[in-house]
């Protein structure tokens, strides 16, 4: 990722939470939804509910959001 040229088109790879930093300059927060084995949810949402909940507030609240997925081999 460029830091330089604060772009879209400079963004090659790299984190959604980090694109979103480099383009806004706003502070990110960044979620993990599966823990190592592939088991929802991950430690740092309690349920189902609460991450709909969380998603629902950020709605209301017009935030920027996005997703992404880690590439693997199998």
């Amino acid at each position: 990722m460029s830091f330089f040229l604060r772009c879209y088109e400079s963004l090659i790879s790299g984190c959604f939470d980090d694109g979103l930093t480099d383009l806004t300059g706003y502070v990110a927060e960044k979620w993990m939804l599966h823990d190592k084995r592939g088991k929802f949810p991950h430690k740092s949402i309690k349920d189902a509910e609460e991450f709909w909940a969380r998603l629902q507030k950020f709605t209301k609240n017009k935030s920027l959001m996005g997703c992404s997925i880690t590439g693997g081999t199998g």
